[in-house]
């Protein structure tokens, strides 16, 4: 015997006026029988811009951005976010559910039902007006997400519960053309050749977590990064003057953008304590435009103020 299916289709609300303007929003509620589906709520920062906030409290923001742990003053982080909306979704009985929520409920629902790390919510878009459908029995989810609201009603039933792994990608716009990698809906921004300065994934690793630190807190107040990230460590087995060897390391892992990584690899090349040290870049093939536009300002050079390009001899 079958365990009861729990359909959740989750409906993207229009944007705010708020959110039109840039704005973070309030957390809108959402009824007190739906209370963990109500909207992030971003505390002092509601109603301001993130020029605004980022002008009063650049650190914060940057923490925001990165630590999914990290919570506005008086408000809500990522991770509390995924798990009262999971909280939720697991209580939810047999049937369909219909379920209009905003789109960082929704992008907290997909980390919860796919288990995926808090830090997967900033690669996620669900542009409004969308149904982004979970299914679960006994503790597994499966997705499907990014439909119009249309095409997921003309199509019900079991069908609806398949995950399809074909991509198709569809140009659209100009300059900075957004292209739609869509499986079976799934719609992320995706760089045009020839476009905008876009997001690069650098990375180098070191043998102490303070000096991966040190690495990781220079590049980004230097804004040659406007994000570092410092793994867990790791054990690393390589040759090396013709032996091969063990150690431990810590990774560093920064966001920056093309036009930034040459400064920032020999910002790197200078400060590392290693003779060769590791140094790779890897394109970031989907990334949100609100996320890039982010990594674009994060690294772009303040007038009057000395960068590593300017003072290198």
């Amino acid at each position: 015997m079958k365990t009861p299916l729990v359909r959740v289709r989750l409906v993207t609300l229009p944007l705010t006026p708020e959110a039109r303007r840039g704005r973070f929003g309030h957390g809108a509620a959402a009824g007190a029988a739906r209370a963990g589906l109500s909207g992030l709520d971003t505390g002092e920062w509601a109603g301001r811009t993130l020029d605004e906030v980022a002008e009063r409290d650049p650190e914060g923001v940057r923490r925001w951005l990165c630590d999914p742990s990290y919570a506005p003053p008086g408000g809500e982080s990522v991770d509390a976010l995924v798990l009262r909306v999971g909280a939720h979704l697991d209580r939810l009985a047999p049937g369909t559910h219909r379920l209009p929520a905003e789109q960082a409920v929704v992008r907290a629902a997909v980390v919860h039902a796919l288990r995926l790390p808090a830090a997967a919510f900033w690669r996620l878009d669900a542009p409004p007006d969308t149904v982004t459908t979970l299914t679960g029995r006994a503790g597994r989810w499966n997705l499907l997400l990014g439909r119009s609201q249309t095409a997921a009603e003309d199509r019900d039933g079991e069908g609806a519960e398949r995950t399809v792994g074909r991509a198709a990608v569809r140009p659209r716009g100009p300059r900075y053309a957004r292209r739609r990698i869509a499986t079976e809906g799934t719609a992320v921004a995706v760089p045009e050749e020839g476009a905008a300065p876009d997001v690069v994934l650098a990375q180098t690793t070191v043998d102490d977590e303070a000096g991966a630190r040190r690495l990781a807190r220079g590049a980004v107040e230097a804004r040659l990064a406007a994000c570092a990230h410092v793994d867990p460590p790791l054990t690393a087995v390589y040759r090396w003057r013709g032996e091969v060897e063990t150690a431990t390391e810590w990774r560093v892992s920064y966001k920056t953008t093309a036009a930034r990584l040459a400064a920032l690899g020999a910002w790197v090349a200078r400060e590392h304590p290693y003779d060769v040290p590791e140094w790779i870049a890897l394109p970031v093939t989907a990334r949100s435009e609100a996320y890039a536009a982010w990594v674009v300002a994060g690294t772009a050079e303040e007038s009057g103020e000395n960068t590593p390009e300017d003072t290198a001899g």
